[in-house]
């Protein structure tokens, strides 16, 4: 019987593997700005992305700009505005332009107004020189926007984190 326990003893220590801490995910934290704050860098590409919702539920929009993302989130009403800014990484923004797929973008011709009937409509528009197109579309509506979807959902990763 000791022998039994002392062999079951060992055995339960062997097996026991002490899990290594996993190493900690850093935290991106947008920093709150003024309105009058936000400046533009028009130079190079400039995506903004946005929603607007009925019946004074709220409207944000994002702006991605050399490195710089702008956030400004509010009611349609006029109240309670915020903004925030994020300094984009070089590789997350080369991610970003690598998923933007232009000739997509181009044939895409979607002007709804789910807003006008107490829906949400979801904006697109990208500007680089003289290149500008813009679509606004149902959000959620994968149909329509299937081609771009990588781009969008990289997009949706980016307003999550000023959420």
């Amino acid at each position: 019987m000791k022998n039994f326990l002392l062999i079951f003893g060992v055995v339960f220590v062997v097996s026991c593997k002490i899990e290594p801490k996993p190493a900690p995910v850093p935290v991106i934290t947008p920093k709150d700005v003024k309105l009058e704050e936000i400046v533009i860098d028009n130079t190079g590409i400039v995506i903004k992305y946005g929603f607007i919702e009925g019946w004074c539920s709220g409207t944000d929009s994002m702006i991605i700009a050399g490195n710089d993302v702008w956030y400004v989130d509010g009611a349609v009403c006029g109240k309670n505005v915020s903004a925030k800014y994020l300094d984009i990484s070089p590789i997350g923004k080369e991610l970003l332009l690598q998923l933007f797929d232009q000739t997509a973008f181009d044939k895409l011709e979607l002007n709804s107004c789910f807003v006008c009937v107490d829906g949400t409509d979801c904006w697109i528009s990208v500007q680089n020189g003289s290149y500008f197109h813009k679509i606004r579309y149902a959000y959620g509506d994968s149909v329509h926007i299937a081609t771009i979807r990588p781009f969008v959902r990289e997009l949706d990763m980016y307003r999550a984190i000023f959420r």
